[in-house]
């Protein structure tokens, strides 16, 4: 008789898997495999523990997509809390979206889709920095930066890139439960250069820096700039006509009189300008609008002298 050891190995397996039960070869030894008839399910002895092989997952195939529709998903984290949760320990995580070639015009991105109702929920994008570690964190202190939006471009043939630009939050002090100051900065750069530099901030008492990140007391808009190009300011432009409803404060210039003007004491005048009252012929005083008249001391050769209406300022 000839032994075939393979087939016999084989049709003693088939026996054992289609008879097993859970109370079967409770004491596993690595390698074996078996049928749960109470699960189910194939089962492996591995590593010295028993094992599913395959069975029902909690992914469902429709078509080419799969979905999970039970409970919020764990990449590096045991017990997500959130929809999708993504957990490593000292490296740069990123998630990635890349559109590898285009043949007509696309535009990859994210989107954030919110079906409020009538409820007054919206849809937010969320930086939260923490000093310490997951398990044992602390406050965030003076100058640390909260967050960051940035835009990069490639800089040559290969796959480096230069930052064109920035969006920053940094924190304007330490936080605590009931202060959390920070400044918002816009940062740009300039041709002939890869660093970006800092051109606004916004800080966080409201006041604005431009080309300065210094807070001026007293001041609400500090501009600072040197050179040719960057030490001046240019105001709004338009004709006497189209002079807006004014506030008091206001300041234009008008093209129509080529003077600057403010609104000041409720009327448009010419800015800065001497308030002159005219005597004419006849005896009488002229007084410019919004002026008012004061006494001055004439005094001239032939005259009764005398004190007379003279020009005051409005």
């Amino acid at each position: 008789m000839i032994f075939n050891s393979k087939v016999f190995y084989l049709s003693l397996l088939y026996v054992m898997l289609a008879i097993t039960t859970p109370s079967f070869a409770q004491t596993g030894i690595n390698g074996m495999m078996r049928y749960n008839t109470n699960l189910n399910k194939m089962e492996v002895y591995q590593n010295g523990n028993w094992a599913n092989v395959g069975g029902a997952s909690q992914w469902t195939t429709v078509g080419g997509n799969i979905n999970y529709s039970s409970g919020d998903v764990g990449i590096g984290s045991a017990a997500p809390t959130n929809a999708l949760e993504i957990s490593r320990s000292n490296v740069s995580t990123q998630i990635a979206i890349i559109n590898s070639s285009s043949a007509a015009s696309r535009w990859p991105g994210i989107g954030i889709y919110n079906f409020k109702g009538s409820t007054a929920g919206f849809p937010t994008i969320d930086f939260k920095t923490y000093r310490g570690s997951e398990g044992a964190q602390s406050p965030v202190i003076l100058n640390d930066r909260l967050g960051v939006f940035q835009w990069f471009g490639a800089s040559d043939a290969a796959t480096s890139v230069q930052t064109g630009a920035f969006v920053a939050a940094d924190a304007a002090g330490a936080f605590t439960n009931t202060s959390a100051p920070a400044d918002l900065i816009l940062a740009t750069t300039s041709t002939g250069s890869i660093v970006a530099a800092e051109r606004v901030r916004i800080f966080s008492q409201g006041s604005v820096g431009i080309g300065t990140n210094a807070v001026l007391n007293g001041a609400i808009l500090n501009i600072r700039g040197t050179g040719l190009a960057y030490s001046s300011v240019v105001v709004p432009r338009d004709t006497t006509a189209l002079r807006p409803t004014g506030i008091n404060g206001m300041l234009r210039y008008n093209t129509n009189l080529n003077v600057f003007e403010s609104y000041a004491n409720s009327s448009w005048g010419a800015f800065g300008a001497l308030n002159v009252q005219t005597f004419t012929v006849n005896g009488t005083w002229i007084k410019p609008g919004a002026g008012t008249f004061a006494n001055v001391e004439c005094i001239g050769g032939g005259g009764s002298g005398g004190k007379q209406a003279g020009g005051g300022g409005g």
